[in-house]
């Protein structure tokens, strides 16, 4: 046998063994495995092999010696990607290949192409199909995406909007129910059903561009569109307020001049950029006051910021002629008699009335903005324990004569009002007169 053995150096075996008995067989396939590993380790300088029981230990001097070949490899080809030795066995490298291999199998289908980007360089469509066990089309679109995107990127599908999360939803539905963004009608019979359950009406105190732009600055890691987001307004929220709403004067004159000017701005400059915003009060504000405003900054008395004039901001990166017609609307008093009056003017006069109007209507929109929020901060902290907080506001049956009427129109005339409001279950409280 040893001769047998010492004739055939190479390795290879001798047609006379598959005459030999399967004992013999054996023992001979292990003492050549032994012979070829000890020639291996004395190469590398490794321990070599005795006692083919100790299987612990002759694994170990197989580990390390693969590392040193891998190794000298790297060294001898001179490549950029370096091999991470770890010191890991080459079980542990099998366990951890058999349980990505799991996880593939375990994930869903765009998680699969995106794991897929893992194989290395050198695989092609087929290796991978193999490996993985996977489609023809997952190994060819992981090939794709590894090659424009990078290993483990997200695949990307243009047959659809991807749908929202439920979380992004109940934010954008709880924001259109906040104070300041929406109003409850004072009308009792301003009441919709939905799914059988009765819901008080609501009225948009902002636009829904503006509402938008304030959602977006409050939330603006939360990915959605325009369209999306006005898509997701509740069923009771109205953004066309009843014709019985009373507004504030200094907000709608100036609402009424901002409106002329966004038309200004339409008609005189048809290249402007369709993208930009349209020029709001909220805008303007936040544009003039300083970044972390005071109250000196509502009052005009601000080193800083006083000296902005709303014409100052309107007129930046645009190029037109102020002697260009133009055209606004106005409520005034005139032989005592308040009315909407339409103006027709030079560019320069409607921006002289903005900039003459802005100093009221700052102090005023600070200070309904804090009554506002100091009101939200009451409904907040009420309870049944603490108190209750009740909207009083116009009578349900009184009547304008304008769309958009202001409330100091409604003054001459005599009306009642009555807000009724429950603090417990057998407990009523009655409403006020007002006239």
């Amino acid at each position: 046998m040893k001769n047998l053995i010492k004739k055939h150096g190479g390795g290879q075996f001798n047609s006379d063994t598959e005459n030999l008995p399967s004992s013999q067989e054996q023992r001979y396939t292990k003492e050549e495995a032994k012979r070829k590993l000890n020639i291996v380790f004395e190469l590398l300088d490794s321990p070599t092999v005795r006692d083919i029981r100790r299987l612990k230990y002759i694994r170990q001097n197989v580990d390390a010696a693969c590392s040193i070949l891998h190794t000298l490899c790297d060294m001898l080809l001179d490549t950029e990607d370096k091999s991470i030795n770890q010191h890991l066995s080459m079980k542990d490298i099998n366990a951890l290949l058999s349980g990505f291999n799991t996880l593939f199998q375990q994930s869903g289908d765009v998680e699969q192409i995106r794991l897929l980007t893992i194989s290395p360089d050198s695989w092609g469509r087929t290796m991978i199909q193999k490996w993985f066990n996977c489609s023809e089309y997952q190994a060819r679109q992981a090939l794709l995406l590894k090659k424009n995107k990078g290993f483990l990127a997200f695949p990307e599908y243009s047959n659809g909007n991807k749908p929202l999360s439920d979380s992004t939803i109940k934010l954008v539905t709880e924001f259109y129910l906040q104070d300041g963004i929406s109003r409850a009608s004072p009308r009792k019979k301003d009441v919709i059903h939905i799914n059988k359950v009765p819901v008080p009406v609501r009225f948009m105190e902002i636009t829904g561009r503006e509402a938008f732009q304030q959602f977006i600055s409050q939330n603006p890691t939360t990915n959605i569109g325009k369209s999306s987001f006005y898509a997701l307004r509740p069923r009771q929220i109205k953004f066309n307020a009843p014709l019985d709403t009373c507004l504030c004067i200094y907000h709608e004159n100036m609402h009424l001049l901002l409106k002329g000017w966004n038309k200004f701005l339409k008609n005189n400059l048809p290249d402007r950029n369709a993208g930009l915003e349209l020029i709001t009060d909220k805008y303007l504000i936040n544009r003039i006051v300083c970044g972390i405003p005071f109250e000196d900054c509502f009052n005009r008395r601000c080193n800083t910021c006083s000296m902005v004039n709303p014409s100052d901001i309107l007129l930046e990166n645009i190029n037109i002629n102020k002697d260009e017609n133009s055209s606004w609307s106005q409520w005034k008093t005139l032989n005592n008699k308040v009315d909407l009056h339409h103006i027709n003017g030079f560019a320069y006069s409607l921006l002289d009335e903005i900039d003459s109007q802005w100093t009221k209507f700052l102090l005023h929109s600070h200070v309904t903005t804090e009554q506002k929020e100091y009101i939200k901060i009451l409904r907040l902290n009420s309870s049944e324990n603490t108190y209750i907080v009740a909207q009083i506001d116009f009578a349900e049956n009184f009547t304008i004569f304008q769309q958009r009427e202001y409330n100091t129109m409604q003054t001459p005339r005599l009306k009642i009002t009555l807000t009724w409001y429950t603090r417990k279950r057998d407990s009523v409280g009655g409403g006020i007169n007002s006239v």
